[in-house]
């Protein structure tokens, strides 16, 4: 183990962590992200994804695009 420096704010310790930096997976245009859910909404949201014959992930999105068309028009 390497001898270093004693960092002088909170912020240079949490930021010399070895899983300090943020990995950001880029597919094309889109970014992968991960996030965890109740599973009773998850449940719900796999249903009507499967009832509009989409996938669980254009469901997630059609669901946000909404929302976030409906707080626009607000």
């Amino acid at each position: 183990m390497a001898v270093t420096k004693r960092p002088k704010t909170i912020e240079q310790f949490i930021e010399a962590a070895p899983d300090a930096e943020k990995t950001i997976r880029q597919h094309g245009k889109q970014v992968a992200i991960s996030f965890a859910l109740p599973r009773e909404l998850l449940d719900k949201a796999d249903a009507q994804a499967k009832e509009l014959c989409i996938s669980r992930a254009a469901f997630i999105k059609l669901a946000i695009n909404r929302l976030l068309s409906e707080e626009a028009k607000r």
